[in-house]
């Protein structure tokens, strides 16, 4: 390993070891299962080196990448000396994170796209390249989380919440010789399709939790804290969650097929969507692990009374620069916004500007006018 990547280990080694029981911490986590699973684990492995819990756990929406002034108003009134970020692009708002910096010292835990180097004297900004070759869409933060705090306390316990976690952010392919394993440790049946394991349904439950019944999601991380295994996340009340989102995702996956803008030759679909709860990421992952794999996926969804179109955009070969795409397709539209992985992005535009996203995107692909009329054509007929 490079020097650099060693001396950045030693430096968040020694970061988390010197926090000590009087010190007033509080989690940020994300809300989809790599957040929920990567804020379990660090949770875990903080209360085990310092012999105390973390005090706060706390999270914001999950289209809020930096740390919104609810949460540094939060850090203030509960004078919290430490705030540790997992899977918060935290460095997509620098400013509140400079803001925060003024309060208390920030650990972030991320491996989203990033253009600077946050680290300072105050803040520890750790993304897979400051101690790995893997490139960051491949290395969830449940999976980065887990590969950090195991040299300085045993968290065997938590590898089924890593391989949630990493089987959720679709990196299972970079980790399979690991998820493998604890396949076979924790006796889990094995089945062909990753997506339909008994850890994935703990992902499903995870997700249609939030989306469904985001009231009970302070409920659902301390449900997963709690559990010994992924059994009893599944027996839990949650699963209920579970039989609501996947009748609606259901409905939209079997649409597919004669409802999107299907371009065979670009290998690329757009399905615009309106759906009573919010399955546009979801959606535009399992259309393109299994109905449409090798093809970029553009799912739009429209929000129920809002002023803004949502986007998901996958394409999981990577032939595609995902964050590419979707910056040059909303760029310079008042209030829109978009970013995450090469594979893997998320995004929004306003509605009245939604056509010139996808007149964008379309010409993008090299698809002509003719070819979307036809598509429209045959959707409606």
């Amino acid at each position: 390993m490079e020097n650099a990547k060693v001396d950045f280990i030693r430096r968040f080694e020694q970061c988390v070891s010197r926090m000590c029981v009087t010190d007033t911490v509080a989690l940020l986590h994300d809300t989809d299962p790599d957040g929920v699973t990567s804020g379990v684990i660090v949770a875990k492995a903080i209360e085990r080196l310092r012999a105390r819990p973390i005090d706060y756990v706390i999270r914001q929406h999950h289209g809020e990448a930096g740390i919104t002034k609810d949460t540094i108003d939060f850090v203030k009134e509960n004078k919290v000396q430490v705030l540790i970020t997992v899977d918060k692009a935290i460095d997509q708002d620098p400013e509140s994170l400079k803001e925060c910096l003024k309060r208390c010292e920030v650990i972030v835990f991320d491996h989203h796209r990033y253009t600077k180097d946050l680290n300072e004297a105050r803040c520890l900004f750790i993304k897979p390249p400051m101690f790995s070759d893997i490139e960051m869409s491949r290395y969830p933060t449940a999976r980065m989380v887990y590969d950090l705090f195991f040299p300085l306390v045993d968290i065997r316990d938590t590898d089924w919440l890593m391989a949630v976690g990493t089987i959720a952010d679709a990196a299972y392919k970079q980790w399979k010789f690991a998820i493998d394993g604890v396949f076979d440790r924790h006796q889990i049946p094995k089945v062909d399709d990753i997506y339909e394991s008994e850890l994935a349904k703990v992902a499903h439950i995870i997700t249609s939790t939030i989306i469904v019944s985001p009231k009970d999601i302070p409920k659902l991380f301390e449900t997963v804290y709690a559990a010994a295994d992924y059994k009893e996340v599944l027996a839990s009340p949650l699963g209920k969650h579970q039989k609501i989102f996947e009748a609606e995702l259901d409905h939209w996956l079997n649409k597919a097929q004669s409802k999107a803008e299907l371009y065979i030759e670009q290998k690329l679909i757009v399905y615009y969507i309106t759906p009573k709860y919010n399955v546009k990421s979801v959606l535009s992952t399992l259309l393109s692990v299994k109905k449409y794999v090798g093809w970029t996926v553009v799912v739009a969804e429209e929000e129920n009374g809002a002023d803004f179109i949502s986007l998901s955009i996958r394409n999981q070969a990577s032939t595609v620069d995902c964050v590419d795409l979707i910056r040059d397709s909303l760029k310079d539209l008042d209030g829109a916004s978009g970013g995450g992985h090469i594979p893997a992005v998320g995004g929004r535009v306003k509605k009245k500007d939604y056509a010139i996203f996808h007149d964008r995107l379309l010409r993008r692909f090299g698809i002509p006018d003719a070819a979307y009329q036809a598509q429209l054509k045959r959707i409606s007929g």
